[in-house]
């Protein structure tokens, strides 16, 4: 089991690494400055001003930029490594692409081991440090540490509403009568499902948080302002009866597929030798359902419960827009507003770790719920 348990962990270590290179991809080819950037939050001078061009120097060695990009370069011999020194890095930029423009010159390798702007840029978000963010200047590891907490809590009830919903159900769906009502749920559901989220979502606030409609069962939609200013506990209060709505949404526009997937596996188990000799002992129809068929039933669909981890993270994108909640979502949404690539950058980073994190998870659970599960390499 442990060595399983490792070869996992050892297995997504190229998958982080790549989404790691990727984002470093994106992030050298954003438009924009991001010294100046970060020096417009404390000044208004211009590159002309001698104490901004100072600041500007001095911020460059501290962000990396003065280094080289990777740790192995293969370019023109025309691009000698003065280029770095030039400022802005706007200019830097120009006069590269002058260089590259005028021709082919025979490349040449270079390496710089680890003084060079990946190396800087990787080390940084191994220590959680994501920089500051360009909109207000706050560390961007606090803002989302301030928004996932929403986030996580918004998808723990949803997962939560769609297990304890979804297990009942498909068992219900997976046994041997085909009535009126099975038919009819299924239908209803599936068309659910086919309705895009955001309009499911906006159907919800309108018929369910107003008065026009005579049907105002939970609160508007709407956060208090003072809700940044408080603690976990005292927000949760503040805005708790208002996450049960957005949970609601999330978990009926889910609950056909998940209750699908668990009726295709308890009919394919009640079809197995094992339930015919249950059957044959004079066990009740209960108990086999319960105690066997649903045991075995549930395993596949271990994947599928750790997956809706993800997708509620996904799904809060539009959900905390419209429901106006301080997660994750909407910081991602705010913060492509204000072109903060920082904030960005470091929310797509984090939710790629939770992704794999989840399926990580899902693999040892599997492994542990069904020890007769044979794992390649395994003895």
């Amino acid at each position: 089991m442990w060595k399983y348990f490792l070869k996992r962990v050892l297995s997504f270590l190229p998958t982080a690494m790549l989404v790691v290179l990727i984002l470093f991809a994106i992030k050298q080819n954003l438009p924009g400055d991001p010294v100046e950037d970060y020096l417009s939050l404390f000044s208004e001078q211009s590159f002309e001003s001698e104490s901004y061009r100072s600041d500007y120097l001095n911020q460059v060695k501290k962000m990396g930029y003065d280094l080289p990009v990777f740790y192995l370069s293969v370019k023109p011999r025309s691009l000698d490594d003065s280029l770095l020194q030039i400022i802005p890095l706007g200019k830097r930029k120009e006069i590269r692409n002058e260089i590259l423009n005028k021709g082919f010159a025979a490349p040449k390798i270079r390496w710089y081991g680890s003084k060079n702007q990946f190396h800087h840029w990787l080390s940084s978000l191994i220590r959680g440090d994501f920089g500051v963010s360009t909109l207000d200047g706050k560390n961007v590891s606090s803002k989302i540490f301030s928004s996932l907490k929403w986030t996580a809590l918004l998808a723990l009830i949803s997962l939560v509403l769609s297990i304890s919903m979804s297990i009942p159900i498909g068992l219900w769906l997976g046994s041997k009568e085909n009535t009126w009502s099975k038919n009819l749920f299924e239908k209803l559901s599936f068309f659910i499902y086919t309705i895009p989220l955001f309009w499911f979502c906006l159907l919800g606030v309108i018929f369910f948080t107003s008065d026009y409609y005579g049907l105002k069962i939970f609160p508007s939609v709407g956060v208090d302002p003072r809700i940044s200013s408080m603690d976990f506990f005292e927000g949760l209060r503040a805005l708790g009866a208002k996450l049960i709505l957005p949970s609601l949404c999330w978990t009926l526009h889910s609950l056909s597929y998940a209750t699908t997937q668990l009726k295709t596996s308890v009919k394919h188990q009640a079809t197995l030798d094992y339930v015919r000799t249950a059957y044959a002992k004079g066990l009740s129809r209960k108990e086999i359902s319960v105690r066997h068929i649903l045991k075995n039933a549930l395993l596949p669909m271990i994947t599928l419960f750790m997956a809706a981890i993800p997708n509620a993270i996904a799904g809060s994108l539009v959900i905390e827009t419209i429901f106006n909640i301080p997660g994750m979502g909407r910081l991602l949404i705010q913060s492509i507003y204000a072109v903060d690539w920082n904030t960005v950058l470091a929310i797509v980073f984090v939710t790629s770790l939770i992704t794999m994190l989840s399926f990580l998870i899902a693999d040892i659970l599997y492994a542990w719920s069904n020890p007769k599960i044979k794992f390649s390499g395994d003895e």
